[in-house]
């Protein structure tokens, strides 16, 4: 068991690195480096791939202290873990939220491709980001306002359950499989847009794939294996021990996050030689 926990532990901690370092470097290419060619229509991708920076090296710290105090307890000072995980929940907020919001969007481009093309405008980037923020305080509201935490965690605490009241982790599970749920919805009906509804219907009008809708369809992909059976096991075996399983459900998100970040990064730097395309007027892109 003992073994299972630090090799979980471990594999969190490495993988959480990498993805820091990816995400990190691919923010590092599009506005310093310029290697990779910046593109206005991935402004939001971008944001999430600073949210990766931030969710991915909270990870690895908080993990870091968590392989500290199973070493010895001469690391462990109370309340550090509920302040090592505070800014991993604000993250994860703010990126699933802008997940979801990323994909209801590419799906309007896809099932109104002419009205969202001439209105998307009205809605700045901007507005999509107070959204991704106000879902953050939002959280925090419920963590110490509708659910009453206060900063007083038993100094034996080592994770998520200890950390937070019963209250917060009703709110905290609920809230992503909602989330999950509609991201996931909306990936299926677009998937269903853009290669079933297309085939089916022998279309004249020939398509090409957005970069942003290819990374949102991604991340869909990523999100049903890695992360929702993860959350399913949580919520629905609750009584098996948190200790094994925790660490475990952490290595299946950041596995997940690992994996994604190299298409990601394989993706982006194809366009790193920029030829100029002339676009067929009777080719849609989604």
């Amino acid at each position: 068991m003992f073994f299972l926990v630090v090799t979980n532990v471990l594999l969190s901690i490495i993988f959480a690195s990498i993805v820091f370092g990816l995400n990190f470097y691919l923010l590092w290419s599009i506005f310093y480096s310029k290697r990779i060619p910046f593109k206005s229509d991935l402004i939001l991708i971008y944001v999430r791939f600073a949210i990766d920076v931030g969710y991915n090296l909270s990870v690895a710290i908080n993990k870091t202290y968590y392989l500290a105090d199973i070493v010895s307890k001469i690391f462990v000072f109370k309340n550090v873990t509920l302040f090592l995980l505070w800014p991993t929940l604000i993250c994860a907020t703010m990126r699933v939220t802008l997940v979801f919001l990323i994909s209801f969007d590419r799906l309007m481009a896809s099932l109104f491709p002419i009205s969202y093309h001439n209105h998307r405008y009205k809605i700045s980037t901007y507005h999509i980001l107070l959204i991704v923020f106000c879902s953050a305080f939002f959280d925090q509201y419920i963590l110490f306002g509708y659910c009453k935490n206060v900063i007083d965690v038993p100094l034996e605490c080592d994770n998520f359950q200890c950390s937070v009241n019963q209250c917060y982790q009703d709110y905290w599970v609920n809230h992503e499989q909602v989330l999950y749920y509609l991201i996931g919805s909306s990936s299926v009906i677009l998937f269903f847009r853009l290669f079933v509804w297309s085939y089916f219907a022998k279309t004249q009008t020939s398509q090409l794939i957005s970069r942003a809708t290819q990374i949102a369809l991604l991340d869909s992909i990523i999100i049903f294996v890695f992360n929702i059976l993860p959350l399913f096991v949580y919520a629905n075996f609750s009584s098996i021990n948190f200790k094994t399983v925790g660490p475990l459900t952490t290595v299946s998100k950041n596995a997940g996050s690992l994996i994604e970040s190299i298409i990601i990064c394989r993706i982006l730097l194809r366009e790193k030689v920029v030829t100029a395309i002339v676009v067929p007027p009777n080719v849609l892109i989604f």
